[in-house]
């Protein structure tokens, strides 16, 4: 979900920063003028992208 995020900044003129952060992500989509309305609960996934480990 994260590279859909950040491709759709990139068509909206915006160059997407170097993170892993829904949120922030759903933000600046927000700023570039993006309807992101319909999508914000899948900003709940930003837990399981930051803050666990990929390996054991």
């Amino acid at each position: 979900m994260e590279k859909a995020l950040k491709a759709w900044l990139y068509q909206l003129g915006d160059v997407p920063p170097f993170t892993h952060d829904l949120v922030l992500l759903f933000k600046r989509l927000l700023r570039a003028g993006a309807d992101v309305e319909s999508y914000r609960d899948l900003a709940r996934f930003t837990d399981f992208a930051v803050r666990r480990p990929r390996f054991p």
